[in-house]
């Protein structure tokens, strides 16, 4: 099953490192879990990433990193994921490598696929390598 557990959580306070980022940058999403039941649970809050507008097809939702946090009943912990070029990238049949595309990423944290509960944008602008 998909484990629901006897707590409910609270996502709140999404924030990213940057809004703009270029070349081999990384970007840190962080969010805050309360635990809002009178149970201490665990969550695990999962962070996807969306290309705005690639080339190629992509997923729409394609899963970056996941932070298990064990919570006592009212507390708050933040979840940190920290996003690479690579992260950003697709394989390139063209190329045959990774390529990072410049344009528009959305950040997406939820508890699951179907139960996103934050969004943010932040752009990324390709740098060739010298």
């Amino acid at each position: 099953g998909h484990g629901l557990s006897y707590s409910q959580f609270n996502y709140s306070n999404i924030r990213l490192s940057s809004t703009n980022i270029a070349g081999d940058d990384t970007i840190t999403a962080k969010v805050d879990i309360t635990n809002t039941s009178k149970v201490d649970g665990a969550e695990v809050v999962q962070l996807y990433l969306h290309d705005v507008k690639a080339s190629v097809p992509r997923p729409a939702k394609e899963l970056k990193g996941f932070d298990k946090l064990w919570l006592k009943a009212g507390e708050t912990k933040t979840a940190s994921f920290t996003l690479t070029q690579r992260d950003l990238s697709f394989w390139d049949v063209n190329t045959n490598n990774w390529l990072a595309e410049s344009g528009q990423f959305e950040v997406m944290i939820g508890a699951s696929v179907a139960d996103i509960r934050l969004r943010k944008t932040f752009d990324y602008q390709h740098k060739a390598k010298p």
